[in-house]
């Protein structure tokens, strides 16, 4: 469950500057993971949304264009090692609803980044709990009881008794299957609350859903993936005694594509000793290229001598 939302801008001059923020725990954000999170975006501009880690916490943060020229930064706060399905799903109408709804007044911006929280809690509650479900449904119904939709309003009713239960159901085996490596199952039942949702018209679970869907799908692939990526990075550093020209800019290649299949797996206690070993990777790149330089002066003085 997201623990914080937050909205900061990037000054070319002074750095990244925090506009507004929510949080359901005291927890807040530093200037430190601010400055990481903007510097991140300026290196990876690449990605729909980058991350860091610290603690027991992990940071996410995605860019969002307010107009050609200007930019903000949205941040969710989320407990290291957990899914954020939910937003992930539906950054783009996040990015929507900030973009329509943008404030200069501080205050109004923290009222609209709780409003999405809370929103986004409740979603992600609903997929739990039927009564939640049911309640949205009976204001549906009482809408088109209003209006006099009577068929209409009789068939929602009907599926109201029944669906709320099942797409509960189906997303409790679904997690429990996920949880024990059982992927190929867990898509599958994603998939059967999914179309439940969409029966019911309840979108957002719907896309949500779908998303879960696509994760379990993609997860055996990710794994095989950074496993193939694990091997070309010990076969590489296994050759650290012998090696030649551009060796640790090969390194730093595969260790980014071992972070980016991490970040899909949220395995954020990897990701940060990779982080750690790219740093490392990227000094020795910088003394092997002075080295080198300095191996050609050192040539040309000694062409002075012989």
């Amino acid at each position: 469950m997201p623990l914080g939302i937050f909205l900061y801008e990037i000054d070319e001059s002074f750095g990244p500057n925090l506009l507004a923020e929510y949080y359901i725990k005291e927890i807040g954000i530093t200037k430190e993971i601010l400055k990481n999170l903007g510097d991140n975006h300026l290196k990876k501009t690449d990605l729909n949304y980058i991350t860091h880690t610290k603690d027991d916490l992990k940071y996410y943060s995605k860019e969002i264009k307010l107009d050609e020229k200007l930019s903000i930064y949205l941040g969710l706060i989320t407990t290291s090692g957990e899914f954020i399905d939910s937003f992930i799903a539906i950054f783009d109408e996040i990015e929507a609803k900030i973009v329509e709804n943008f404030s200069k007044d501080k205050e109004k911006l923290k009222f609209l980044l709780k409003e999405i929280l809370q929103s986004r809690i409740e979603l992600d509650e609903k997929l739990k709990e039927p009564k939640l479900i049911r309640e949205k449904l009976n204001e549906r119904i009482k809408d088109l009881l209003d209006e006099e939709r009577i068929q209409e309003a009789r068939n929602l009713i009907d599926l109201g008794e029944i669906i709320p239960n099942e797409i509960a159901q189906s997303v409790k085996i679904a997690e429990e299957l996920f949880e024990s490596q059982d992927y190929k199952n867990a898509k599958k039942h994603y998939v059967k609350a999914a179309e439940l949702a969409k029966k019911i018209e309840e979108l957002e679970i719907h896309k949500v859903l779908e998303e879960k869907a696509k994760t379990a799908e993609n997860y055996p692939t990710y794994l095989r993936e950074r496993d193939e990526a694990y091997k070309n990075l010990n076969f590489l550093l296994s050759e650290i005694d012998s090696k030649k020209d551009g060796y640790y800019l090969q390194a730093i290649d595969i260790i980014n594509k071992v972070v980016e299949l991490s970040e899909k797996l949220d395995d954020d206690l990897i990701i940060t000793d990779l982080n750690e070993l790219i740093n490392l990777c990227k000094n020795c790149s910088n003394l092997s290229e002075n080295i080198r330089q300095n191996d050609e002066i050192i040539k040309n003085l000694l062409k002075k001598f012989i």
